[in-house]
């Protein structure tokens, strides 16, 4: 299949899980947020990467209580380079949501595109989506840090 056609097909799913993480109310303030909205928003980005062939996703707690999510997909070629993918699933606590251009924990279509305020998920999606869009093949091997 054509990338542009395998990309076109699995935008509408890439969307709706792209919305169910931007409405996670994942900032890392428990002055502001209830904690289990990070630990929440942990768990959901481990799960879709397990899915997505990263067969050794989990969770490892930092020192100061946070959630980290740790996995690797390796090439079938041992000999291959490996690509770190990072990103980050907690966000900017909103504080005045009138401020805001975008209301902070929706994905809001713009100009033909998909924004949220908060920027949550814009790292994680491409980097769980580009094995799918590159038909599972990309001649490296990836680990992910969240």
């Amino acid at each position: 299949m054509d990338p542009r056609e395998r990309v076109a097909q699995l935008m509408p799913q890439a969307h709706s899980e792209l919305a169910e993480l931007v409405a996670i109310k994942s900032v890392a303030d428990p002055r502001q947020f209830p904690p289990e909205e990070c630990q929440r928003a942990a768990q959901w980005v481990r799960d879709r990467y397990a899915q997505t062939g990263f067969t050794d996703a989990r969770l490892e707690e930092t020192p100061d209580g946070s959630m980290v999510v740790l996995g690797t997909r390796p090439c079938a070629d041992p000999q291959a380079p490996t690509v770190l993918l990072y990103a980050h699933y907690d966000v900017q606590p909103p504080l005045d949501d009138k401020a805001w251009r975008t209301p902070p924990f929706e994905l809001t279509e713009v100009d033909g595109g998909v924004e949220t305020t908060n920027g949550d998920g814009f790292g994680v999606a491409p980097s769980r989506w580009f094995p799918k869009a590159s038909g599972g093949g990309s001649g490296c091997s990836r680990t992910i840090s969240a």
